[in-house]
């Protein structure tokens, strides 16, 4: 749940544009409508399947005329749908591209012909984590089929000439909710148990919360940013180091957390080692707009406190 009070996005975001969200029933995408609907209630969501807060749509079958967007004020769409799972991708690379780049295309192509801007998502993992903070327009290399699939999207959206697209590449995303099993939660509920948790010394990133995600995408649509912007929060960190942090925070012993590399994992699928960004596009953002992780842990903390 976004912290963010519905006063703040008022006086923070005027003018936010009517917005369609597809991937409503996802986690990025429903915490994005979330924040856009109250700065905005004509807002829309579509997701998988029909349900009270959005409206069914098929990413691999993409047609958007049953949608009626342009007759209901839609001006602009965030696309947050699609498969992330890194190991379907690998198993599954033609049903998972059909969704991901063609399915993607296609509906940013429909989209763009209604005159609806869009924004859809890239990731960290287009690539090859060697050098680490890569800015926006460092070279491509992905190691898996996702960065694969993520640098093929790309290629489609900006080289089809549409000058109206805005691909963000993200970094992990996690929130601080007891029990939501993202990142920050996942260490805590293990470390908590006893369980031993598995922390790489080799893995560097940039993970940012969800609320300051969702900020940042509401003021990329204010600004009409077009091209490919990077969204993570400015602190480099280790899994190990990260690890370490919560144990301290919640009291758990260090002895809990395993220092592995991260190709000694059972999964055996092939992650880049240093997918750390650097954000030199997201100028509209105000001073202070990422959350630390040490604040991110110690609220973590605060809600199991809350929760008993």
């Amino acid at each position: 749940m976004l912290h963010l009070t519905e006063l703040h996005y008022r006086k923070s975001l005027p003018g936010l544009p009517a917005t369609a969200v597809f991937g409503a029933d996802g986690y990025i995408g429903s915490n994005i409508l979330a924040g856009l609907r109250r700065a905005n209630p004509d807002c829309v969501g579509v997701g998988r399947r029909p349900s009270a807060g959005s409206t069914g749509f098929d990413l691999a079958d993409p047609d958007i005329a049953p949608l009626g967007l342009k007759s209901r004020g839609i001006t602009h769409a965030v696309i947050a749908a699609g498969i992330t799972q890194l190991s379907l991708c690998e198993q599954n690379p033609a049903a998972t591209r059909a969704v991901n780049v063609h399915g993607v295309t296609e509906l940013s192509r429909q989209l763009s012909i209604e005159g609806i801007r869009v924004v859809t998502f890239s990731s960290d993992y287009v690539f090859d984590g060697i050098d680490g903070s890569y800015l926006e327009n460092s070279p491509v290399n992905p190691l898996n089929e996702y960065g694969r699939q993520k640098v093929e999207l790309e290629s489609r959206l900006l080289g089809s000439g549409d000058r109206d697209i805005l691909v963000i590449r993200l970094s992990k995303v996690f929130d601080v909710c007891w029990g939501s099993g993202t990142l920050l939660d996942e260490i805590a509920s293990r470390l908590l148990r006893g369980i031993p948790v598995q922390a790489a010394t080799d893995q560097y990133f940039c993970p940012v919360l969800i609320d300051d995600v969702v900020m940042a995408v509401l003021y990329l649509l204010v600004s009409e940013k077009a091209g490919i912007v990077h969204l993570c929060a400015p602190a480099r960190t280790s899994r190990l180091d990260l690890a370490f942090k919560v144990a301290d925070v919640f009291g758990c012993s260090r002895e809990l957390v395993q220092r592995i590399s991260l190709n000694d994992l059972d999964d055996k699928l092939c992650r880049p080692l240093d997918t750390t960004m650097v954000c030199t596009h997201i100028d509209q953002m105000p001073p202070g707009c990422f959350t630390s992780l040490d604040s991110c842990i110690a609220r973590l903390q605060s809600n199991y406190v809350n929760r008993g």
